[in-house]
């Protein structure tokens, strides 16, 4: 017995009909991102393109001194009638996938500090990551293309060391609720 029984609809066109809105709901949303056209993006600034950090305050020649995590500020010059920026940092130079998405900042600096700003794994040790902005265009009502991408490679200089308890130690605790 066929599943299909409806004498003017062939089933070969329900079965193409189903192929083509499976491809589609593979395949997901389509877009094409449209930029600006009325103004360049942002010059990068700091930290420089392939700059070593690190936390700690006393960096050896070479390295740029963020304490107390190496986490630099970031730093581009202002994009005129631009009203926001938005920061997107990765470990990927296709910044995919993004480790700081900022799209609302106001002014032409900005410091990760933690919860909220930072995605996924985060800022790991002996990493290069990039960093890019793009200025919003309210008359266009779009986005600057992106600066170009810079680098920059992410050292703990100072890492914390636990003191106590020492490696596998197991604490005598009992939970007590009053």
């Amino acid at each position: 017995m066929a599943f299909w029984s409806d004498p003017h609809v062939h089933p070969r066109a329900v079965a193409v009909a189903l192929a083509i809105c499976a491809l589609l709901l593979v395949a997901g949303p389509a877009y094409t991102q449209v930029y600006s056209p009325n103004m360049d993006p942002p010059t990068l600034i700091s930290p420089a393109d392939g700059t070593q950090t690190t936390g700690d305050p006393n960096a050896p020649p070479g390295y740029v001194s963020y304490p107390p995590l190496g986490i630099p500020t970031f730093v581009w010059s202002a994009v005129p009638g631009a009203t926001k920026y938005k920061l997107e940092v990765s470990a990927s130079p296709v910044f995919q996938p993004l480790i700081v998405l900022r799209d609302n900042l106001k002014y032409t600096h900005y410091t990760p500090t933690g919860e909220g700003d930072i995605i996924g794994p985060g800022f790991t040790d002996h990493t290069l990551f990039y960093w890019r902005v793009s200025a919003w265009d309210p008359q266009a009502n779009a986005w600057t293309q992106p600066s170009a991408a810079w680098s920059f490679t992410r050292n703990w200089g100072m890492r914390p060391a636990t003191l106590s308890p020492t490696h596998l130690a197991t604490l005598p605790f009992t939970p007590r609720f009053e």
